[in-house]
């Protein structure tokens, strides 16, 4: 439960505090991948924020400029199977 927790304190900063909308179910779905070590907090956090805008759950308008751009940023390295810019 605490890798959830610190999803949504990534998620609330790309957001400005402001994702109520996000689905707790899907959440605790990222957070066991994050548990077994197979992604990072941060790409969990972007790969809900992609799912949730993908899906109509959130509108990207709540984003903060960094949120825009690391989620445009985690779309694109998902096309071609490149997360490097997650270690910036």
């Amino acid at each position: 439960m605490f890798e959830a927790f610190k999803i949504v304190k990534v998620i609330k900063k790309l957001t400005d505090d402001n994702a109520d909308d996000i689905s707790l179910r899907l959440i605790r779905q990222i957070e066991v991948d994050v548990k077994k070590k197979f992604i990072t907090v941060k790409e969990a956090a972007l790969m809900i924020l992609s799912i949730s805008i993908k899906s109509g759950e959130i509108d990207e308008s709540i984003l903060t400029e960094d949120g825009k751009k690391l989620v445009d940023e985690y779309e694109k390295s998902m096309e071609s199977d490149d997360l490097s810019f997650l270690n910036k």
